[in-house]
């Protein structure tokens, strides 16, 4: 896998050995934003796959998964906080 993909690997492992610590609201709206992301990431991938030179499509993809690691980010950086 990439850095972005072994990044998000590595933050996902981080935030499930610290979900315990956080309020089950807060653990649930991150999933849902979570789900939100990767459904847009699949249709930006789709896309792609359609227009492989698309540029805007291109950014779309690389700004969602930034936002990704970021929420990922966020959530590490909260569970770790509260310990």
């Amino acid at each position: 896998p990439g850095a972005s993909a072994t990044a998000v690997e590595e933050l996902r492992a981080a935030l499930a050995s610290g979900r315990d610590d956080l309020d089950p609201a807060t653990v649930r709206t991150m999933e849902e934003s979570l789900m939100v992301i990767e459904i847009a990431i699949r249709e930006a991938r789709r896309a792609l796959d359609a227009d492989p030179h698309n540029t805007y499509v291109r950014a779309h993809l690389d700004e969602t998964m930034r936002r990704k690691v970021e929420l990922l980010h966020r959530a590490t950086m909260l569970a770790s906080a509260t310990r």
